[in-house]
């Protein structure tokens, strides 16, 4: 992995690039670091971020710097903002509300199921009733014997 610089601002750069952008150049397989120099390519070394914690700290890309020739991208970590943390809470807080949304949805399509359920339970209940020679059965009388069954 390289980077090139173009008027100083180093960006990431591979060998096919550069044999791409320099088709009339014959490179070798294994370019030198010094003829890579001269076509502004300078090795890079992947670095990994710094620890840092999301909740309260932003960890900022301050671009590529030079040490001993190779070039690494630089991080800063620094506190968020009270604006960043305001931000944070409410999204925190819209996630939440579509959580809770989520979770009544589910519970009104299953209240829809049971509506239904309840519905070919009252039917039923009619049909058994009128083939017994006894009276059908009104919906408040269905509805007070179900909330019976459940207290």
């Amino acid at each position: 992995m390289y980077v090139k610089l173009t008027n100083g601002i180093a960006e990431r750069y591979t060998l096919r690039l550069l044999r791409k952008d320099n088709p009339n150049v014959s490179f070798p397989a294994e370019p030198t670091e010094e003829l890579l120099a001269s076509w502004d390519v300078y090795p890079f070394a992947k670095v990994e971020k710094p620890t840092y914690d999301p909740a309260t700290e932003v960890c900022e890309n301050q671009g590529y710097v030079a040490t001993n020739g190779v070039y690494v991208e630089a991080y800063v970590v620094r506190n968020k903002t009270q604006a960043e943390l305001d931000a944070d809470a409410v999204k925190a807080a819209e996630r939440e509300v579509r959580r809770v949304q989520s979770i009544k949805d589910e519970l009104d399509d299953q209240a829809s199921v049971n509506k239904v359920l309840l519905k070919i339970s009252f039917l039923q209940e009619n049909r058994i009733r009128v083939l017994e020679g006894e009276p059908e059965v009104t919906v408040a009388q269905f509805r007070r014997w179900v909330d019976n069954q459940i207290n």
